[in-house]
């Protein structure tokens, strides 16, 4: 097929994009087995008939997540797509954002997906700045709850029991990291709420104002379509009720929380029995750390947020195996799948228009 007849977006997605997040996670994951992995350690790992039990509790917890996430996209399109069109669009929205910078986090794709599942433009944009406000909603809000219930140790791992490999000055960055990804996603979110649901037109000119100085100008561009975006979910969100964002909000808190969890029953089945909760919460300071990571999914920083933060719940010596499970599960498989459908996803799309083409 030849590439100069796809979209823009797709041209995008060349096999050196994709190579490269796998490669800087990889790289960090064999740095871990080089340093922390403990042979003797993980033949001794009684795999019993639980040990699969809990591998089987994972695959389920991440067919949940996804389900969930293909249930908001439902609703938020007020069922106008069937649910196997929610998967495809769940999987590919994924693919792109494990091979965009998380920051970016594939919003362009999305958009595209929704608009050529025969959903209106306007209507497309509303649903991705939606779930965008829900996503960051939820973490928001599941911060200061792990607070209260942890206080400092939701960020300082046992220092008795931290691996080695983090040293002090990696574990403060991070941890300082966290704080500005933090206030960043709730800024950003108090925009989004601000334009969604009190002055739209408002935040757009104070997007145009703040990046028409001569620091921000080359990013201007960006920030009048994010106002434009704005003004368009909000005008889009009107008709909906109480209902509709409860059902949202409790659709985003399944899936994330299916999300988490995953990682919960894969220390079982390496016969690990952490805090859970405590294991609950520190992933929310990774993933918040990941949400505005420069690199493609997250990679590298996603890994070296799970050995500072999880050190002390989990082995030194089986720390690299469970980390190289855990990205599988959610960050390598989604890149797996969305290249195998994505070549079925444009051939469905694309093909049979192509072959018209190609036949006048």
């Amino acid at each position: 097929m030849a590439t100069q007849r796809l979209p823009k977006i797709f041209q995008q997605l060349t096999p050196k994009r994709l190579l490269w997040p796998a490669l800087i996670g990889l790289v960090v994951i064999a740095l871990l087995f080089r340093k922390e992995f403990d042979a003797e350690s993980f033949l001794q790992i009684p795999w019993t008939f639980m040990s699969f039990f809990w591998i089987f509790v994972a695959l389920l917890l991440l067919l949940l997540r996804d389900l969930a996430y293909a249930y908001r996209i439902r609703l938020l399109t007020d069922g106008w797509i069937n649910w196997k069109q929610a998967l495809k669009v769940v999987y590919l929205w994924e693919f792109a954002s494990a091979a965009t910078p998380s920051s970016a986090g594939g919003t362009p794709m999305a958009i595209y997906l929704l608009t050529k599942e025969k959903i209106t433009a306007g209507k497309s944009t509303a649903i991705v700045v939606l779930t965008i406000f829900i996503d960051e909603l939820f973490f928001l809000l599941a911060v200061p709850l792990g607070y209260l219930l942890y206080r400092g140790g939701l960020l300082m791992p046992d220092a008795r029991e931290t691996s080695d490999l983090i040293n002090a000055g990696i574990l403060h960055g991070l941890q300082l990291w966290f704080i500005v990804a933090y206030i960043v996603v709730f800024l950003y979110t108090a925009l989004l709420a601000y334009g969604l649901f009190i002055n739209p037109q408002g935040v757009k000119r104070f997007l145009h104002r703040v990046f028409s100085l001569r620091l921000l100008k080359r990013f201007r561009k960006s920030a009048i379509v994010i106002g434009t975006d704005i003004i368009i979910a909000s005008d889009e969100m009107k008709k909906n009720t109480f209902g509709f964002w409860l059902k949202s909000f409790a659709a985003t808190a399944v899936s994330w929380s299916a999300r988490l969890l995953l990682l919960n029953a894969l220390l079982l089945a390496f016969s690990i029995h952490p805090d859970h909760l405590l294991l609950y919460f520190r992933q929310i300071v990774m993933w918040l750390i990941a949400l505005v990571s420069p690199t493609p999914g997250g990679s590298g920083l996603a890994e070296l947020s799970f050995t500072a933060f999880l050190s002390d719940l989990t082995p030194s010596g089986l720390i690299a195996a469970i980390v190289l499970t855990w990205r599988f599960l959610t960050y390598y498989i989604y890149l797996f799948i969305g290249i195998l459908l994505l070549q079925y996803w444009i051939s469905e799309k694309f093909l049979p228009r192509m072959k018209r083409k190609t036949r006048g």
